[in-house]
């Protein structure tokens, strides 16, 4: 059955207020059941809708090529200020303008839909809920939100997935069922939550409540002012400044004891390496407690002999006492040389202000053997008055016979 005519309703959303037109227009390639449109014909209709349009809107854009929407000027203004409310070009192109501060919301209440509001220059497009995630109230300036039930309602905030919510101005969050309240603040991931300026929350079940604070990974907790928690169950446990690191070999959190404290749980043990090839450095092995570093022949060169009594004997003039550092806790104490005495006795390490734990160690074992050759060459010493003195014993008695002799003559 043909349709000569079609009957079109418009609402125009302009100026904050609501005009409707309402026209039956006479299209110059009526609609029929069943056959299908060809696009020449689509197009002669749709610039039919325009031209009626914009005889009640205003003049048609020329860089649209006719095919658009405007309103003629903010009339209040001074002076006016063009609006292009919606076109289409002809190639494709489409655009949806506005002005901040005029105009209302296009639609409210649940339902899935694309939507930009031009009074806040914002948009949305995905499923709401009758919660209102797309209404006024949670649409910032410049935010966007996409996905299922997200908002994003601060100054150019951005929510993207299902459930998420970003209430923080400049903010971003992505993935299911993450918050991000801070300023600046980031989240991407599932469950977490991101709070506090420039807040940082990646992965899963990750709690980040403090300035610039930043947790990674999962179930990790950063609570505090610039901490730092990243692997699995790690929790600076509301101490600004520290940094905790959880591995994977227990359920139980790795926690913080103190502020700026660098903590880190590790069952496979820490490996530190200095250089390009991984060939130098320390490691601390599984479970143990102490610094093993690199000390291969084959890691090393220009070898120089040394002279262990030399050693010995300066080892025997350095100065050490028992002594604690500065910032250490009261009652602390430490048995060992200065650094600079150190330096000046043996040319040993980088600088005058540290002592290698490889020198000391290799200073030790040398004086160590200065003072066993000492020793040997004082039991040869005693060998040879042991010898001296038999010698001389078995010359006395030798002499004392003989003086037996000469009375008994």
């Amino acid at each position: 059955m043909k349709r000569p005519h079609l009957n079109v309703v418009i609402g125009l959303v302009a100026l904050g207020s609501t005009a409707a037109l309402a026209q039956t227009l006479s299209l110059p390639y009526p609609f029929v059941s069943g056959a299908p449109a060809r696009a020449s014909e689509l197009t002669a209709n749709f610039q039919a809708m325009i031209d009626a349009m914009n005889g009640k809107l205003g003049v048609s854009d020329p860089g649209s090529n006719g095919n658009s929407l405007t309103h003629p000027s903010i009339e209040t203004s001074t002076p006016p200020i063009p609006i292009t409310a919606f076109r289409v070009q002809r190639g494709g192109g489409v655009v949806a303008g506005g002005v901040i501060g005029y105009g209302q919301i296009p639609a409210s209440g649940e339902g899935l839909r694309m939507m930009w509001h031009p009074y806040k220059g914002a948009f949305r497009a995905g499923q709401a809920s009758a919660a209102g995630e797309f209404n006024e109230g949670n649409i910032g300036f410049y935010s966007w939100a996409g996905g299922n039930r997200t908002i994003a309602n601060d100054y150019a905030s951005f929510a993207f997935g299902d459930q998420v919510t970003v209430t923080g101005a400049s903010a971003t969050g992505f993935g299911a069922n993450n918050t991000v309240d801070g300023n600046f603040g980031f989240s991407a991931g599932s469950q977490n939550s991101c709070a506090g300026f420039v807040c940082t929350s990646i992965g899963y079940f990750n709690v980040v409540d403090g300035q610039g604070a930043t947790a990674i990974g999962y179930r990790n907790t950063a609570d505090a002012d610039y901490g730092l928690a990243l692997g699995q169950r790690a929790d600076v446990d509301g101490y600004t400044g520290s940094f905790v690191w959880g591995d994977a070999s227990t359920t139980d959190f790795v926690r913080s004891t103190g502020t700026n404290q660098f903590v880190a749980r590790a069952r496979g043990g820490f490996r530190f390496r200095t250089n390009a090839t991984l060939s130098t450095g320390c490691d601390i092995a599984a479970g143990g407690a102490s610094l093993n570093c690199t000390s291969s022949r084959d890691e090393k060169q220009d070898f120089k002999a040394v002279d262990p009594v030399a050693i010995l004997n300066k080892v025997a003039g350095l100065p050490i006492t028992t002594w604690k550092y500065k910032e250490e806790t009261t009652g602390v104490r430490h048995l060992g040389p200065m650094s600079q005495d150190f330096k000046a006795a043996f040319g040993l390490g980088t600088g005058d202000t540290s002592i290698g734990v490889l020198d000391e160690g290799g200073v030790a074992l040398a004086a160590i053997q200065g003072l066993n050759q000492k020793l040997d060459e004082k039991t040869a010493e005693t060998e040879q008055l042991k010898k001296e003195v038999a010698t001389l014993k078995a010359q006395q008695a030798e002499i004392l016979k003989r003086l037996d002799q000469l009375q008994a003559n």
